[in-house]
């Protein structure tokens, strides 16, 4: 369970274990907003849901490349027909394609 304390600044810090045991925090304005982000990360621990700060800031091609690398089951063949793929922005996705949305 995390606690919530008041920072000399007049903000309100929130803290938690992670399930490594690792401390996180975060800094809020209020303390309202402090114990509802506070509960929505115990309730995310207690329903097996929690992710990782750190891992959530990483693109999906780097999240890829760091999969590929794990994947030890394949062969060869297979690992370098996956390589030209990484790096390369998802059907849609790139920096020309068209944008989704309201066209006026």
């Amino acid at each position: 369970m995390g606690n919530i304390q008041r920072r000399p600044n007049g903000q309100w810090r929130a803290r938690y274990r992670d399930p490594a045991g690792r401390e996180r925090a975060r800094h809020f304005r209020r303390r309202l907003d402090a114990e509802r982000w506070l509960a929505s990360v115990e309730n995310a621990k207690h329903r097996g849901e929690w992710i990782d700060p750190a891992l959530s800031r990483i693109t999906v091609g780097e999240w890829a490349e760091r999969w590929l690398k794990a994947q030890v089951q394949l062969k060869p063949l297979t690992l370098a027909a996956q390589a030209p793929r990484q790096g390369a922005d998802p059907p849609g996705m790139g920096k020309g394609a068209p944008r989704r949305g309201n066209s006026r």
